[in-house]
């Protein structure tokens, strides 16, 4: 069959006229072949999500389609228990009072601690070995999703700020009036000792009337 062309045609009456132009479809439809990568994608992304959100440019949801149904599954609980979608519309309200500050405060705690215990975020917490992961894992998620919300709401979070008596987990604060503290501990490691002295000290040197103290008990 003899190719047709013709300088007015537009694309669309180029393909209808050249049905047999194999050299053409080629060219249109693997332009783009970064589909090849969705599996090594997705398993950087189960490896360590948050590592993945903040450092890639990459959205997996453009692949949803070319996802298995039981990993497109796994993969948007997972995501969706890092965003804090829910939380963004409880308090969104100027701050007045110390009593508004915190309850955007615990806001983030409680979705935390509600995505860990009944949504899918524990499975962040625990390698592929079934080890779980150190102390440093349950902060840099807590941060993730504590700082999406922040942003929305105006308050600033500062993850190991120094308190002049080692540094603090995260300290939160709208202006210079209101300030609080969040620390996140496993449970296998010295509790009471975090509790009384570390807290306590940074709650002195800081000036800071309210702590949280999150513990979390790993197990099988």
């Amino acid at each position: 069959m003899q190719e047709t062309y013709d300088e007015d045609m537009t694309e669309d009456q180029y393909i209808l006229s050249n049905p047999e132009n194999i050299d053409f479809y080629i060219d249109i439809l693997f332009q783009d072949h970064d589909f090849l990568w969705v599996a090594d994608y997705l398993n950087e992304f189960f490896e360590n999500p948050i590592n993945f959100l903040e450092n890639r440019d990459i959205d997996l949801d453009e692949y949803l389609d070319l996802m298995p149904a039981d990993i497109r599954e796994e993969y948007r609980s997972i995501k969706k228990s890092l965003y804090p979608a829910n939380i963004k519309v409880i308090n969104r309200k100027t701050i007045h009072s110390q009593e508004d500050f915190l309850d955007h405060i615990e806001s983030v705690v409680n979705y935390y601690v509600h995505s860990i215990t009944l949504k899918d975020a524990y499975k962040l917490l625990w390698n592929d070995n079934d080890l779980a992961k150190k102390e440093k894992s349950a902060q840099q998620l807590f941060h993730f999703m504590s700082g999406i919300y922040c942003e929305d709401n105006n308050i600033d979070i500062t993850p190991e700020a120094e308190t002049g008596r080692g540094p603090v987990d995260f300290k939160f604060s709208f202006g210079n009036d209101f300030r609080a503290l969040v620390e996140i501990k496993l449970a296998s490691n010295d509790l009471i000792k975090g509790l009384k002295n570390q807290t306590v000290q940074y709650m002195k040197s800081e000036k800071v009337d309210h702590a949280y103290y999150l513990v979390i008990l790993m197990h099988d």
